[in-house]
């Protein structure tokens, strides 16, 4: 959920990302996997959330096969490499208002998979991560699984978005919640008669093979 935690868009992402999801799975239906690649605002949220939030900030080591020259830097074989990706994806000279949850800034961007090279949260070229697009997949089910049962409420008005330290990035502060989950009940409830009916057990994310 620190996907919807920036405490300037955390609202908004979550109503917008609503009502897309009912516009694509329908009323009172269960996000399938093929619907959530689909919503084009929740898959923006992921793709910003990866922005500013890398989950590698230095990326995997890499070491050079040969000699290279790199913005005027010799760059000896055997020199192990490593991206800051964290300052890349940050950079005011690349992006407007850097440090902004916008999640808007990627409406041009198709599906989000176009190749942009101050945007590498998996890597890029031969070394690129080839689990990215599954990764990116099963967030946007899981994440709109989330929205479409539970509303989703802050505890604090300003939610700590400082960062931890470690390798993978963690936040300093795990983050709190609340869901009233009767607001969404009735949803859940008729799904469940459904699927009684039907002698189906109920998935937790839409998927008959979860």
């Amino acid at each position: 959920m620190g996907s919807v935690a920036s405490p300037q868009q955390s609202t908004n992402n979550e109503e917008a990302s609503t009502r897309d999801i009912e516009t694509h799975a329908g009323h009172n239906q269960l996000l399938n996997e093929s619907n959530a690649s689909k919503i084009k605002y929740l898959q923006n949220i992921i793709t910003e959330t990866l922005r500013i939030y890398p989950v590698a900030p230095l990326l995997i080591p890499h070491e050079s096969s040969s000699d290279c020259k790199v913005c005027d830097y010799d760059i000896p074989k055997g020199t192990m490499l490593l991206a800051n990706l964290w300052t890349l994806q940050k950079d005011p000279n690349l992006w407007a208002d850097p440090t902004r949850f916008v999640s808007e800034r990627f409406d041009d961007n198709g599906d989000g998979s176009k190749v942009c090279y101050n945007m590498i949260p998996f890597g890029v070229g031969r070394r690129v991560c080839p689990g990215g697009v599954l990764a990116k997949h099963v967030m946007g089910h899981a994440l709109g699984a989330l929205f479409r049962c539970f509303e989703w409420e802050k505890i604090e008005d300003q939610v700590d978005m400082a960062e931890g330290i470690g390798l993978t990035l963690p936040k300093a502060q795990s983050l709190q919640t609340l869901f009233p989950i009767e607001l969404r009940m009735p949803l859940l409830r008729e799904l469940l008669k459904k699927k009684v009916k039907t002698r189906l057990p109920l998935p937790l994310f839409g998927s008959n093979n979860f």
